[in-house]
């Protein structure tokens, strides 16, 4: 039986759809509430898929409850960790560390109790260090911390630190480190709210670059990466290499909107985020702009697939053709 962490987020509930199509084993998957259960519904329904949500074994559970967890890995042969938090608010930096790093240490505690075959986690681009060749990142590329680190690449940096360590303890492990994920999801969070904020109205554009990569890629290499005969290894998930306004075109395209078409200056974006901040300390909520996503809309970044594609045999769907899709299902949805 192969049990999926994180089975209600836009990565877990895909890697579940993947396999009720390609495993002959039983799936398990772990839900904290039914709200949770609400969302990899609503990800089930983008593909009229509705009826296979009772294929799947549900148990309630949270990875930051290691009692819930015995329960939940009885049995288990495999597991794809995806349970985690994405944010660069520094309101969630306390959050990030016990969801990240507790958590996969209380999955990867219970990997080691139960004894299973293999553990599969997916990580992030942003545990990976830069090419100090200005060359495509690669799997050899070791993080370093900096003083523009975020919390987020620090959390999933000590969160594979878990992993290796079940490894030491005798357990098969192998990571994904996914780019930026295009995909169907939840609407105000995360990928997908790129597609409701373009949708609203965007005027502008930054200068950086980033990598990016369809779900069904991170779904499948997933599900790859579960072959025992793959042993301590981690793989970059990375369809293509794009620049933020072509990114930003591609997705108005996708849903018939206006492209945003005015390039903004760093220095114009550090006012935006000044004000910003101010307006969410006086109306108490969230702000939209933080300082680890400004500095991430003017970094420019590429990342190298050569080893997923090489040693997985991976063949990846372009990145423009997972925007339509998505458009067209968000367009659907809206």
């Amino acid at each position: 039986m192969i049990l999926v962490t994180g089975g209600s987020g836009l990565v877990g509930a895909h890697i579940i759809l993947k396999l009720i199509v390609q495993s002959n084993s039983s799936i398990r998957a772990i839900y904290r509430n039914d709200e949770s259960l609400k969302k990899t519904k609503t990800i089930f329904s983008y593909y009229n898929r509705e009826a296979d949500f009772n294929k799947i074994e549900w148990i309630k559970a949270d990875i930051l409850d290691i009692f819930s967890l015995d329960n939940a890995f009885e049995n288990i042969s495999s597991v794809i960790h995806s349970a985690g938090l994405v944010s660069f608010d520094n309101k969630d930096k306390e959050l990030l560390k016990k969801i990240n790093i507790e958590g996969t240490a209380n999955v990867a505690n219970a990997a080691i109790s139960a004894k299973i075959e293999k553990l599969v986690f997916i990580s992030s681009v942003a545990a990976l260090g830069k090419n100090k060749q200005k060359e495509p990142i690669s799997e050899n590329d070791n993080w370093e911390k900096t003083d523009k680190t975020s919390t987020y690449s620090i959390s999933k940096h000590y969160a594979e630190n878990e992993i290796w360590r079940a490894s030491a303890e005798g357990i098969k492990v192998a990571i994904l480190n996914p780019s930026t994920i295009i995909g169907p999801g939840n609407w105000k969070e995360g990928s997908p709210a790129l597609f409701r904020r373009i949708n609203e109205g965007l005027n502008y554009y930054t200068n950086g670059s980033n990598g990016f990569v369809a779900i069904d890629d991170v779904a499948a290499l997933a599900i790859k990466l579960i072959n025992p005969k793959i042993v301590n290894e981690r793989f970059i998930a990375n369809g293509d290499n794009l620049c933020f306004k072509e990114l930003f075109t591609l997705i108005a395209q996708s849903i018939n909107v206006k492209a945003p078409s005015k390039g903004a200056k760093k220095w114009q974006g550090k006012w935006v985020l000044f004000f910003d901040q101010i307006r969410a300390r006086l109306s108490n909520n969230r702000a939209v702009l933080t300082k680890d996503s400004l500095e991430a809309a003017y970094s420019k970044k590429e990342f190298s697939n050569q080893k997923s594609i090489e040693i997985l045999n991976h063949s990846y769907k372009n990145v423009a053709t997972a925007i339509s899709e998505t458009g067209l299902i968000f367009l659907r949805n809206h």
